[in-house]
């Protein structure tokens, strides 16, 4: 008989081909559940993982995720009614995906979990899953923390002996580790809670630097963090703004706070790493001193600016062998653009003016430069500054701001056609303005590659929009309607109606879900008329009627076919006939495998049942593929 890393080993060989076989690493549980022996539940939680979570060959979507809930169900009908820690943990981080964010479901699995059935002890990686579930949204992040609370409280219990000065131990199944502070970190970034961001980076140091102060190292910061930490930093409000400085009699400006900024009440977390470097609970809930935490976008920018320098400079030691966490605590930094379009995101947000923008854009990539000349702006680079230049007006900004925003937009433009160029999923040829033609399509990447370089659907979509607004803003309303033009027939509608895949059906034991309600995956870009309303409008004041019609026809082109896309949903098209294809392929390998042990005799040693098993996985594994 297969071991159970065997049989892991073999679906996880099924699911990391391209394309992904998915279909057939489900026959294969299922052969084992007709046969009444279901595979352990860690064969599940290979498939759930690979559903659930984005790896280096793959990207979930919406219809992913739903097969997972679905197998999940099936699992408990006819494989194992009560889940264990790990598939429980791994249906729970998948509550956190940013698309389509379920703290309420998770922290109904992790009440199931803890309180009902088999009352599974939660650990460090169960703490984590939830933890990053609710930091999914603004509305429940601070539940989060306290998860964390919860979890320091059940360390404390494991370490802490009563009436006796020294712990037990140093470390626990409940210590938070970088991981932990990172799936917190996703909560403040959405609510702009900078204050309990800058903690975590406190806290993740002064925890890292007692664990190697006792010789048992854990990882420091890495660009996760930080790249949480900075688009907090962006999403932070100031509770003093340009417009809340009023000017004195003398010249001098005096600042007037429109929103007092609340105290820090993270500190009703137990503080971790004391000065002895063991860990251990507070019991205290002193209110920190707020006289550091930035009160203008000038600070946060000051703060920002200083916490890049200090990871360029760490890289940089790094490079010269230089490890020492103590003056270094930014060596596990891994340079990438997604980083540093966090600390860019920071500049675009609370910079004063458009040149200060283009100075630190300038300036941050000739640092990263020096630093790793492999590190370049990617798609969602391009994307954020095209769509800061193509803002219009914000408060507070002049004419000159403006005028400069345009002209550097275009120019970014032109840069983000020029990189395409040079990325292996296109070949394009530019016409030497700011139309460009397309040549034949060379796909090199596979779908998480496409995303991380920032030439998704959506993403292309976001690019193309922000051009085109730019262009009409500054009243070149013939380019922009060329470009609309030539979006139109590089991403004919069409491809939106051809692009429909139906919902792929495996024979789960129930269907939970309701298919009318599923969001769309893989939809290709299209432009509707909100996204071109700035044209729109131009080309009225210019009583350009010929145009204008071309606009909305282009507009209800796309509209109709994303109607007619989302009919085939609502009536189910192409299920049937997947359903009676899964029907006909479960078919034939029942007689494959009806035709094969009747051919067998019966075995007399266990020896020889072995070997007529592998014979057997041989035809599966034939007859599957």
């Amino acid at each position: 008989m297969l071991s159970e890393p065997q049989h892991n080993a073999f679906i996880t060989s099924l699911l990391i081909t391209s394309p992904t076989n998915v279909r057939s690493a489900l026959q294969y549980l299922r052969e084992f559940e007709r046969k009444g022996e279901p595979l352990p539940q860690s064969s599940y939680a290979v498939i759930l993982n690979h559903l659930t979570t984005p790896s280096g060959y793959h990207q979930t979507t919406s219809h992913t995720r739903a097969q997972a809930w679905e197998l999940f169900t099936h699992m408990r009908l006819h494989g194992h009614s009560i889940p264990d820690a790990h598939v429980y943990s791994t249906m729970i981080r998948a509550c956190a995906d940013p698309r389509d964010p379920q703290p309420e479901r998770a922290r109904d699995l992790w009440i199931e979990m803890t309180q009902e059935g088999n009352q599974v002890e939660p650990t460090r990686a169960e703490y984590d899953a939830i933890i990053r579930a609710l930091s999914s949204t603004k509305g429940t992040y601070l539940e989060a923390f306290d998860m964390l609370r919860q979890m320091l409280a059940r360390h404390h219990d494991a370490v802490v002996a009563p009436f006796e000065d020294t712990p037990r131990a140093l470390w626990s199944a409940h210590v938070p580790t970088l991981s932990t502070f990172i799936a917190l970190l996703e909560g403040t970034k959405r609510a702009g809670d900078l204050e309990r961001a800058r903690w975590i980076l406190s806290e993740v140091i002064g925890l890292v630097g007692s664990s190697v102060e006792i010789g048992q190292p854990m990882p420091g910061p890495n660009e996760e963090l930080l790249g949480g930490l900075f688009m907090t930093y962006a999403a932070w409000k100031p509770p003093i703004t340009r417009s809340s400085l009023k000017t004195k009699e003398d010249g001098q400006v005096e600042a007037v706070e429109e929103d007092a900024t609340p105290t820090l009440d993270a500190t009703n977390l137990e503080r971790i790493a004391n000065a002895e470097n063991q860990i251990q609970t507070a019991e205290s809930e002193e209110q920190p001193s707020t006289s550091s935490v930035p009160r203008s976008s000038a600070d946060a920018i000051r703060e920002a600016t200083a916490v890049f320098r200090r990871i360029l400079t760490d890289v940089q030691a790094k490079k010269n062998g230089d490890v020492d966490f103590f003056r270094h605590p930014f060596t596990g930094v891994h340079l990438h653009a997604r980083l540093v379009n966090a600390y860019i995101s920071v500049q675009l947000e609370h910079a004063a003016t458009t040149a200060a923008m283009y100075k630190a854009w300038k300036e941050t990539w000739e640092q990263v430069s020096a630093v790793d000349p492999a590190v370049r702006p990617n798609g969602w680079s391009y994307m954020l500054l095209l769509e800061r230049c193509s803002a219009g007006r914000r408060r507070g900004e002049t004419s000159e701001d403006r005028s400069m925003a345009a002209a550097w937009g275009k120019r970014v433009w032109r840069d983000y056609i020029e990189w395409s160029k040079t990325v292996p999923l296109t070949a394009e040829a530019s016409s030497g303005t700011a139309i460009v033609e397309q040549t034949e399509s060379k796909p090199l990447l596979n779908s998480r590659q496409i995303y991380l370089a920032g030439l998704g659907h959506r993403q292309v979509e976001r690019c193309w929009k922000a051009a085109i607004k730019l262009y009409a803003l500054t009243d070149h309303t013939d380019t922009s309607l060329a470009l609309l033009r030539e979006f139109t027939r590089r991403y004919p509608p069409e491809a939106i109606k051809k692009g429909y895949k139906p919902y792929d059906l495996f024979g789960m034991a129930t269907r939970i879900v309701d298919l009318t309600r599923l969001p769309e995956p893989d939809v290709q870009p299209h432009l509707l008329f909100d996204d071109v309303d700035v044209l729109h409008q131009r080309l009225v004041k210019k009583e350009d009627w010929p145009s204008v019609s071309a606009v909305k026809s282009i507009t209800k082109a796309y509209e109709h076919a994303l109607l007619k896309r989302r009919k085939y949903r609502m009536k189910n098209a192409g299920v049937p006939k997947e359903l009676a294809k899964f029907n006909k392929e479960r078919a034939l390998i029942e007689q494959s495998t009806r035709d094969s042990q009747g051919s067998l005799p019966p075995p007399a040693e266990e020896d020889e049942m072995d070997g007529q098993w592998d014979e057997f996985v041989a035809e599966r594994r034939k007859a599957w593929g």
